[in-house]
């Protein structure tokens, strides 16, 4: 449930931003027959997308179903070797709210940012990684969608791993592959 958090809020936090004010931001996803950008965080995160959405076809692919499988064990480790001893010092030493957290050079590292700060209202990051589009899973040949979601696990391989992204490393795996950019990092 906090992983669905995470994903939904920074994906939340960043589209609505990156679209304010715009006609894409008005339009309901569904009547174009593309996917929303929560159902699209979902997918990503090896989540299943809302009933009715197009990409729920595609989680019977057993591409899918394999990076769903594996985020689910990554996720578990994740919790039991880092993210709750962060919880555990933060109800210790951060106990006092913080509005609005900035996390300058956090590139896309919203994972601690709300680990650390879960009750702020607003997470301003900043980086020099290129921010990109919501990926667009839909029009990914069915047979590119196993590659795609593996360069998205490698590009998340250090922050699950050791707690931080490794710049050079990111510059480097944010920039291939099907998904580009921090967004579908987030």
């Amino acid at each position: 449930m906090r992983r669905l958090g995470c994903a939904l809020l920074a994906l939340t936090v960043i589209a609505v931003g990156w679209l304010h004010g715009s006609a894409a931001a008005q339009a309901p996803a569904a009547q174009s027959g593309t996917a929303t950008a929560n159902d699209t965080a979902r997918f990503l995160a090896g989540l299943k997308p809302s009933e009715g959405s197009p990409l729920v076809a595609l989680t019977s692919d057993p591409a899918w179903q394999a990076h769903a499988k594996s985020f689910d064990a990554q996720w578990l480790l994740l919790e039991q070797r880092q993210l709750s001893k962060v919880r555990a010092f933060q109800a210790k030493y951060l106990t006092e709210p913080q509005k609005t957290l900035f996390y300058m050079f956090s590139g896309p590292d919203f994972l601690y940012a709300d680990a650390f700060f879960p009750k702020a209202a607003t997470y301003v990051l900043s980086g020099l990684e290129l921010i990109g589009p919501i990926p667009d899973v839909l029009k990914l040949r069915k047979a590119s969608l196993g590659q795609a979601l593996g360069h998205l696990k490698t590009s998340l391989r250090h922050i699950m791993g050791f707690s931080y992204f490794i710049t050079l490393d990111m510059g480097k795996h944010l920039g291939q592959g099907q998904f580009r950019g921090t967004l579908p990092v987030l």
